[in-house]
């Protein structure tokens, strides 16, 4: 991709992901919750929902880093989202293929963006620690 097509491919991004939140928003407000990246299942109410870990944003640092690249997740879920190195093939960016980058918060929320859009997810949970936050891809709810 040119730097014009990913300027447009990244605004279809964040215009999906707008719509696809706003969709999710009620699902998202049901608690309790819980979740576990290395199992792949987020559980919002009595609803179990497929996640794959996109990344973290470390605040202070301003460093994103890729899911697949954190060692802290299993291999099976670093596994999951791996798919996401296949951005690199589409856009031609080697961002998408490194472990990792300096960002801005703003940044994180764009590959979040790309992210969910590339997954085909419903949408994204945010889960904000001291000063991590951690971006999981939702999909369809898991039958009971």
């Amino acid at each position: 991709m040119s730097d014009g097509e990913f300027a447009d491919f990244l605004s279809a991004c964040r215009g999906e992901l707008q719509v696809k939140q706003t969709g999710i928003a009620e699902c998202l407000g049901r608690s309790p919750y819980a979740y576990d990246i290395d199992q792949g299942l987020l559980t919002l109410g009595s609803e179990a929902h497929s996640i794959v870990v996109i990344g973290t944003y470390c605040v202070s640092r301003r460093t994103w880093l890729w899911g697949w690249a954190n060692d802290s997740y299993s291999d099976a879920a670093r596994e999951r989202s791996a798919s996401l190195k296949g951005l690199r093939d589409l856009t031609g960016f080697q961002v998408f293929a490194d472990d990792g980058l300096m960002a801005t918060a703003s940044d994180a929320l764009d590959l979040v963006a790309i992210a969910v859009h590339y997954f085909a997810a419903d949408g994204y949970w945010q889960e904000d620690f001291t000063d991590l936050q951690v971006f999981l891809a939702i999909h369809p709810q898991r039958q009971a």
